[in-house]
């Protein structure tokens, strides 16, 4: 059951994956949305997940959503996102946009089952829901999972808009209208509280410990949290970020970190409308392959 499970994912999800080609097509989509594919699909899987135990390092997940699956397919069949962290995988991070809770699981694993010590920001409830049964299930008492929205400007400890698409891959503060398939989203308009990461993580782990990585895939609003929360950034050793063509553009980002003294290591996806691109801080000459 677990190997074919992998099998499909990298089968719909891999770089090649039938998600690439079919995604596109605005009557795959309408046709998706009419059968229920996505619903049943995650049905079934609330009833029976998948445990991972990643064999390197006793690193454990559970697989719960469809979404899932594709998350899991980036870190874990994904070369050289992969390769990124295997000399020297860093000890902090944040993860903004941390849906089920997979990413810190990647870093864990790179680092032999260390325990991480970071924070996991999203503003879908359910996601965050299932990033605490992950960090759970791994008992890492220094993951602090966040439901919360990053890039407002209202004050923290307010709340702010955002809208659920029908996947919990494209949840977005924006209400975007510009697919890949051009075939329109149902939008869910929820009211989330605001958070400040500065300021969450100095109160959590103080004002001297550094985030080793920022991860930053929140659908289109990347500029906003780069620019609000910038004085941070000097206490950042590498960047994972992907952009999306509604919110900016990768010369933008690119320009942007680069005056905040982060150079573009590599772009591990370069899509028309999104890329996925790690950046290191320059002084702090992070050591990574």
């Amino acid at each position: 059951m677990r190997k074919l499970a992998r099998a499909l994912a990298q089968l719909v999800f891999g770089r090649e994956g039938l998600s690439r080609r079919l995604e596109r097509l605005a009557w795959v989509h309408a046709l998706a949305q009419r059968l229920r594919v996505r619903e049943w699909m995650n049905a079934a899987l609330a009833l029976r997940p998948i445990r991972r135990t990643l064999p390197n390092s006793g690193v454990v997940y559970s697989v719960e959503t469809f979404e899932t699956l594709a998350v899991e397919q980036t870190y874990f069949g994904h070369a050289l996102l992969t390769n990124i962290f295997t000399g020297h995988p860093p000890e902090t991070f944040i993860d903004l946009g941390c849906n089920s809770g997979i990413f810190p699981c990647a870093l864990a694993d790179a680092a032999g089952g260390r325990a991480p010590r970071g924070l996991c920001v999203d503003a879908n409830a359910k996601q965050v829901e299932l990033a605490r049964k992950n960090v759970a299930l791994n008992r890492w008492p220094d993951v602090h999972v966040f439901c919360g929205l990053v890039g407002s400007i209202k004050s923290e400890g307010g709340e702010a808009e955002f809208f659920l698409a029908p996947t919990s891959l494209g949840s977005s503060q924006v209400a975007y209208q510009e697919t890949e398939s051009g075939h329109p989203l149902d939008w869910k308009r929820v009211l989330v509280p605001t958070l400040q990461v500065e300021s969450t993580w100095t109160r959590l782990f103080g004002a001297d410990l550094r985030c080793g990585c920022l991860k930053v895939d929140i659908e289109g609003s990347e500029m906003n949290f780069l620019r609000l929360e910038s004085s941070f950034l000097v206490r950042v050793d590498t960047i994972l970020l992907e952009w999306h063509i509604w919110g900016t553009t990768r010369d933008e980002v690119v320009r942007f970190l680069a005056d905040h003294n982060f150079q573009l290591d590599r772009k591990i996806e370069d899509e028309p409308r999104h890329g996925l691109l790690f950046f290191r801080n320059r002084a702090t000459g992070w050591r990574g392959e």
